[in-house]
């Protein structure tokens, strides 16, 4: 496991790791969703802070936004030349990104 992260009304949890699986369960520990596209591993997720998205960033260049209500894929976005590390909570200075 490489990122975990609890959603902001505190009632969904999701988990990612190497394998490029991301999974999103109920606080109670029953599984919600699997969230499926990334095909390298998983280093960060974070919920919007209105808790209807999460973003997740992989080793694929990567980084997807998907809808929790229906674990789908809303955007995807390219990495193009990454300078240095950012941190995935940064994305919500680009509006764009939420489109």
């Amino acid at each position: 496991m490489k990122a975990l992260e609890v959603s902001p009304d505190g009632k969904l949890l999701v988990s990612a790791g190497n394998d490029g699986q991301t999974f999103i369960w109920t606080i109670e520990g029953k599984k919600y969703a699997e969230l499926e596209g990334h095909i390298g591993g998983v280093n960060d997720v974070v919920f919007t802070n209105d808790g209807k998205y999460l973003l997740t960033a992989s080793d694929d260049k990567t980084v997807r936004r998907w809808l929790i209500d229906t674990a789908e894929i809303l955007r995807k976005g390219k990495f193009v030349e990454v300078q240095e590390e950012v941190e995935i909570e940064e994305l919500g200075a680009i509006p764009d990104f939420y489109a």
